[in-house]
């Protein structure tokens, strides 16, 4: 029975999934992107009862402020700072 359920959810998963991709034109391709995959292994290893999914303005300022950070933190020691 639980695995009925589960097989169930999943199939619901993806659809709704492949609807983002669907209505917004992504490619198909971003689906093999790593932090994708990373993404959704996390989640489904880690369930956040409370989790809001991203928000417009966040992931264009804040989130996108702390990713520029992130990467020039990576590129200190090609700089050579």
């Amino acid at each position: 029975m639980d695995q009925a359920f589960d097989k169930e959810a999943s199939d619901e998963l993806e659809c709704i999934i492949a609807r983002i991709f669907y209505t917004h034109g992504l490619s198909f391709n971003m689906i093999r992107n790593p932090w994708y995959v990373k993404a959704f292994k996390f989640f489904a290893n880690n369930p956040i009862v409370v989790y809001k999914p991203l928000n417009y303005n966040s992931l264009r300022t804040t989130l996108l402020q702390h990713e520029k950070s992130h990467a020039e933190r990576l590129m200190e020691p090609i700089r050579g700072i």
